[in-house]
């Protein structure tokens, strides 16, 4: 995992199938107080307040653009930091905008915000991590593909 001032890149936990992998997925973000972003699926421990540990699928795959996908986003328990998680392709357009998840929370599926026509699009989760006024703190984002099936 590099590290450099506000600015963070390294891989991402996700979930395929049945089993736990991890894969190499780019994730950046600009960030005020987090400085590290953990893929360890075993870390028990509470996190300083200047870590996130975060999961979602590496791909999300839909029988059409409004049926819902497995995304497995979670804010993990070792978290200090409640947060929220919207998806935007890759011009920008967000598609998807989560509840607020509380340390140990997660959403199993998603509905898109926006009907999708069939296809495979990029796009970019964002973990954008609140403090106790519901003040962004820190976000990171992990490179995702969507695919609509019809």
């Amino acid at each position: 995992m590099k590290i450099t001032k506000k600015f963070i890149a390294g891989t991402l936990c996700t979930v395929a199938g049945a089993g736990l992998i991890g894969l190499g997925l780019s994730m950046s973000g600009v960030l005020d107080k987090i400085d590290k972003i953990h893929d360890d699926a075993t870390t028990e421990d509470k996190l300083p307040d200047s870590q996130l540990a975060i999961k979602i699928n590496a791909f999300i795959e839909f029988d059409n653009g409004s049926s819902s996908g497995k995304a497995n986003i979670q804010n993990k328990k070792n978290n200090v930091y409640p947060l929220y998680v919207s998806i935007n392709l890759e011009d920008g357009t967000e598609v998807y905008k989560s509840s607020v998840l509380q340390p140990g929370e997660e959403i199993k599926n998603i509905k898109l915000g926006k009907k999708l026509k069939a296809g495979t699009y990029k796009a970019i989760a964002y973990f954008n991590a609140l403090d106790e006024d519901s003040n962004i703190v820190g976000q990171a984002g992990a490179e995702i593909r969507i695919k609509v099936n019809n």
